[in-house]
């Protein structure tokens, strides 16, 4: 079975590729990472980061995507998940989850 990316995972290479791309990432870029057609692309840009962690900027026929204030605590997180995900994962619920329930 060929391997399936995490959302996590992919949702890193989006924040990489607009560092890669000195802050601005075409959308071209970016539906290239959501897997190509323009459904993935609404899924991933339109539907979740776009708002919060993304903002569109057109100029002329482009359009780029920088990201937010939370799109950078986000890439920063994501960038540290060995070391925030256990802890996320242990605090997600109505109580402490100890180290043996996850």
């Amino acid at each position: 079975m060929p391997y399936r990316e995490e959302p996590r995972e992919r949702l890193l290479r989006f924040f990489n590729e607009i560092d890669r791309k000195d802050g601005k990432a075409s959308k071209w870029d970016l539906r290239t990472i959501a897997g190509g057609t323009n459904d993935q692309f609404r899924a991933w840009i339109s539907d979740f980061l776009l708002g919060k962690f993304l903002k569109e900027i057109k100029e002329g026929k482009h359009t780029y995507y920088v990201k937010t204030e939370d799109g950078e605590i986000m890439h920063r997180l994501l960038k540290n998940w060995r070391v925030f995900g256990p802890a996320f994962k242990r605090i997600d619920g109505k109580r402490l989850k100890r180290k043996d329930e996850i």
